[in-house]
């Protein structure tokens, strides 16, 4: 809750390795709160989080905030201005082994077919060339759950449905998990057919887009 007015009602998600879910609701429905707490940003009243066996502490009580396995993206892209796309990407590698990270910032590019702009500035993309930067920056250092917060909102409807079928054959590739936060159905459903629907703080209703459309709990759900 946030100066006593209850953000988030109590939550139970169950992911197994490599899932898909998008959460779907409108702004105020606690979506980016949920995000934060899962990825160790923000301190919660209550309740626990885990990966695997290792619980997921929050900033209250970790120094430094988040986890390495726990990559969250943003709308905004965190890109550094004066470092070009391939400079971008191999920015969170600098303590790996040069080889492995010369390796894995090669097959970034290449995934995410970034290779006729990797000598670019961020200045010198549009919208989603630097979200496939964000991208792929986030997964350098491989983590094992990826979570979106609305990162595609920015970008035009041709742009944004184009990135998401890319992104989604690049993810089920590489076996990450992949929680998307969206206020829109239309973004969800070409990511993942598994839906969590949120209002007010509350899931309201979860499943696929069948039983969800054929069995609706409430009027907002329909």
């Amino acid at each position: 809750s946030y100066t006593g007015q209850l953000a988030l009602h109590p939550i139970s998600i169950s992911l197994k390795l490599g899932d898909f879910l998008s959460i779907v609701g409108e702004s105020g429905s606690g979506k980016s709160t949920l995000l934060r707490i899962m990825a160790g940003l923000e301190v919660q009243d209550a309740g626990q989080v885990f990966l695997k066996e290792m619980e997921i502490q929050s900033p209250k009580h970790k120094v430094v905030a988040g986890y390495p396995e726990i990559k969250l993206i943003y709308q905004d892209f965190h890109l550094f201005p004066n470092s070009t796309v391939a400079e971008n990407i191999a920015r969170p590698l600098l303590q790996f082994d040069k080889s492995y990270a010369k390796q894995r910032v090669e097959q970034l590019i290449e995934m995410l077919g970034l290779q006729p702009f990797r000598d670019r500035f961020p200045r010198e993309l549009s919208g989603g060339q630097k979200q496939k930067v964000a991208i792929a920056k986030a997964l350098s250092v491989e983590p094992e759950v990826l979570l979106l917060d609305e990162p595609f909102s920015s970008l035009d409807t041709i742009q944004k449905q184009g990135l998401i079928a890319e992104l989604k054959t690049t993810l089920k590739e590489m076996g990450t998990t992949v929680v998307f936060v969206t206020h829109d159905l239309d973004d969800a459903l070409r990511l993942t057919d598994n839906l969590l629907i949120l209002q007010k703080g509350k899931v309201v209703q979860e499943g696929n887009s069948k039983h969800l459309c054929e069995h609706p709990k409430s009027k907002y759900i329909a």
